[in-house]
């Protein structure tokens, strides 16, 4: 599956889907008034409905990935992972950039390649980048006895609870800065 990888890309294939499903629209009314089937329908229109489909999913996941959900990557490369880790971290290309200390067109580049170029390192260093943990099962192949990447797993870090300062310090007694500071020069002068 082709994975959506900006903001601006999300958009343009919105506006795609929705040409694409009313030309889908208009060409099922079309063939219904020339007194086809509905299978006869069906197969004549059946790429258009896949095409519909595809652009829905590739739609559906990205808003996804906006909203920080990382379940379900399975039909994902590894590098397309990387790239789905970083939309769902917030992050843009040129952020991560920044966190890498490149270039973002070596960041485009990457990610127009889906990673499949990169070494193991590149994808430990932008996992880090991410706060994501990097879980690779290698598999060696006995014919080339090259060690290649089977499974990558990116693995969020634990969700941060947010501290209710107010209600924990609601409890505590006020203290004025000049008593604290008394406290302290009598503990530094014994």
């Amino acid at each position: 599956m082709a994975l959506i990888k900006s903001d601006t890309v999300y958009n343009e294939e919105r506006g795609r889907y929705a040409r694409v499903a009313m030309e889908l629209g208009r060409q099922r009314r079309q063939l219904e008034a020339e007194g086809l089937t509905p299978d006869e329908i069906e197969a004549e229109l059946e790429p258009l409905t896949l095409r519909v489909e595809e652009l829905a999913e590739q739609l559906a996941l990205y808003a996804r990935l906006q909203r920080g959900d990382l379940t379900d990557l399975d039909g994902l490369s590894a590098g397309q992972r990387l790239i789905a880790a970083r939309i769902a971290r917030g992050f843009s290309q040129k952020q991560l950039a920044e966190l890498l200390e490149v270039d973002q067109a070596q960041v485009s580049r990457d990610e127009g390649s889906e990673y499949r170029a990169a070494t193991l390192e590149k994808f430990q260093r932008v996992a880090q980048a991410l706060g994501m943990h990097l879980s690779v099962t290698p598999r060696t192949s006995p014919e080339t006895a090259v060690v290649q990447m089977t499974r990558v797993e990116l693995i969020p870090p634990a969700p941060v609870v947010p501290l209710d300062l107010h209600a924990m310090t609601g409890s505590l007694p006020t203290l004025d800065t000049q008593q604290v500071l008394a406290a302290a020069a009598a503990t530094a002068c014994r």
